[in-house]
């Protein structure tokens, strides 16, 4: 994939996971490809990979719709990036992992600065802004792909639920994640970076899960 192309897939996979495109969202081969001022041909792969991934599916005669998003399904795909969470912190890691720290440094500045004039959207990038930093702790190619893959399924869950949880707490945990994960990247403990990664992942699937169950509830006392 050329480098156009990857900033096409890169631009479009955020928008369908920050929701800019929302489920149901129709994408236009010929409108993306007057946008970024390309043929149709490298748009067709960009919408190719995007529906390896799950996040569109191509329909006969209607074209590429944006995915609807289903809380069961994704906390399941959740449980699995947390005890792959572990295994990126054990497979082929970095011999020194202290330099990562100084980016998550930057991130926890940033959310301590913005605070609670974080958007959603804005808080979901920073937070994928970390996902992505803390993927280069591992050396195993095969092993990032796969766990960015999930990564970039799940997250827009994660952007969905946040308007009916709490973002001030969301940013919280956040924070309280960065500043565990930085104290253990100044140790160099990769493995720590693991173990934390997990707990914080359970602590986030524990309260999407009761986000899930709300509404079942909500849905069926207004059945």
């Amino acid at each position: 994939m050329g480098v156009k192309t990857q900033e096409i897939h890169r631009e479009l996979r955020d928008r369908i996971c920050f929701l800019t495109y929302p489920p149901g969202s129709r994408l236009g081969e010929i409108e993306l490809a007057n946008e970024f001022h390309v043929s149709r041909t490298p748009i067709r792969g960009v919408l190719a990979q995007l529906e390896a991934q799950g996040l569109v599916n191509a329909r006969r005669g209607v074209g590429t719709i944006v995915t609807e998003i289903e809380p069961e399904a994704l906390l399941q795909t959740l449980e699995l990036r947390k005890e792959m969470a572990l295994l990126l912190c054990q497979m082929s890691p970095v011999e020194d992992a202290r330099p990562l720290s100084r980016g998550v440094a930057a991130l926890m500045r940033q959310c301590q600065v913005r605070g609670d004039t974080l958007t959603v959207t804005e808080f979901a990038k920073l937070n994928a802004k970390f996902f992505e930093l803390i993927q280069q702790i591992s050396g195993n190619a095969a092993l990032r792909e796969v766990t960015e893959k999930l990564y970039y399924l799940t997250a827009r869950l994660w952007v969905h639920s946040i308007p009916k949880l709490n973002l001030r707490d969301e940013i919280g945990h956040f924070i309280a994640e960065m500043t565990d994960v930085y104290m253990a990247l100044q140790r160099n403990d990769v493995r720590a970076v693991g173990h934390i990664r997990w707990l914080h992942l359970t602590g986030s699937i524990d309260r999407q899960a009761q986000h899930f169950r709300n509404d079942l509830q909500e849905e069926e006392l207004a059945v």
